[in-house]
């Protein structure tokens, strides 16, 4: 029971994390940005979600060879998933530099992304495609106190952080990004 709370707890602080952008951008720079952050937050975490797909079946291996004790299978599979990770972050470079295009293609010339908004997305998503196989591997093997203290000092400093990079340091909506990127790269580091 206690394991799912905590699964529970880090899922909601995600949605936090990720719903307090909207608020943020709303409160700063009017709802027509929550748009845009919101087409190019879709068009750059398509590669997350392809990647939950290849890696996803992983979770329940990695819990029996956890508790086997079969290490080797568990480095040849982190080592095997980090592959995986990095073929789609050559993917998602690829379509940095076509965003523009595809992005017209998909809702037309009535929005358009900043660059600096696109290269945040990209770094947010090369991070959490580098710490996917170990997220996977942390979560398989139930140790995740460390990622549900993580996700609640995440919460504490997303919206803060949002607003200092976007107002103080005027990154614009793109702070938004740099904020969640700051408040969930110590969690991919430790993993």
């Amino acid at each position: 029971m206690s394991l799912g709370i905590n699964f529970f707890i880090i899922q909601i602080a995600s949605l936090v994390i990720f719903s307090s952008a909207n608020i943020v951008l709303t409160q700063l720079y009017g709802p027509e940005e929550v748009t845009v952050f919101n087409i190019a937050q879709r068009y750059f975490t398509i590669f997350l979600m392809l990647n939950a797909i290849f890696i996803s079946p992983y979770w329940s291996s990695f819990t029996e060879a956890f508790y086997k004790n079969d290490i080797v299978w568990i480095k040849k599979t982190i080592r095997k998933l980090n592959y995986i990770s990095f073929l789609f972050i050559f993917g998602l470079l690829i379509s940095l530099f076509l965003a523009d295009k595809l992005i017209f293609l998909w809702v037309g010339k009535s929005i358009s992304v900043p660059p600096t908004l696109k290269i945040a997305f990209t770094a947010h998503v090369i991070i959490q495609l580098l710490a996917a196989p170990y997220n996977i591997f942390v979560n398989g093997v139930s140790k995740v106190r460390l990622a549900l203290y993580g996700a609640l000092i995440s919460i504490i400093i997303t919206i803060p952080l949002s607003i200092f990079f976007s107002s103080t340091l005027n990154a614009g909506p793109s702070g938004v990004v740099f904020a969640i990127i700051c408040s969930t790269l110590p969690s991919g580091i430790i993993w």
